[in-house]
């Protein structure tokens, strides 16, 4: 959980970083986005990592798609940002080094954008299913009926 917290607070860091140097503050990225601005600050600070959709949206916002692996993993190019942390820093030990785990934060980002999409999609299927049921039964509810062996039946719409 505490190397967890981590990684929260590092990407947060980086997200705060393209947000620096695309000059957009945190209000205007929740107006962007349709969230509220305390979403956006905890995503900063580091309390909840936004799913990996978000941080693509972000990304795209900034106009920093191409810093896409860096704001995930904290790994590889970041030289078009204006950063006052060298990539090579030294920690006192490896659990002081916010980067370690953060394939493992990638996978799981990756895993619920995964999940979020599959529950719409199953959402939207779930919806057409509920609009054919409703236009059935208006189209039988129009049928006339007709007496047939001492019951009322729809007539065969087919």
């Amino acid at each position: 959980m505490v190397n967890e917290k981590k990684q929260h607070v590092a990407l947060g860091s980086r997200i705060r970083k393209i947000l620096d140097d695309s000059a957009i503050s945190q209000r205007e990225l929740s107006r962007k986005l349709k969230v509220g601005p305390n979403q956006v600050s905890r995503w900063v600070l580091g309390a909840v990592a936004p799913t990996y959709t978000v941080i693509n949206e972000i990304l795209k916002i900034c106009r920093k798609q191409h810093l896409t692996n860096w704001v995930l993993t904290g790994k590889g190019e970041s030289s078009s940002l204006n950063s006052d942390t060298p990539s090579g820093a030294a920690y006192d030990s490896p659990n002081d080094n916010p980067r370690q785990g953060e394939d493992e934060m990638l996978y799981r980002l990756k895993y619920e954008t995964l999940l979020e999409s599959s529950l719409a999609q199953l959402m939207t299927k779930d919806n057409m299913i509920i609009e054919l049921q409703r236009q059935l039964l208006e189209a039988t509810a129009d049928a006339p009926l007709k007496k047939q062996g001492g019951l009322q039946t729809r007539k065969n719409l087919g």
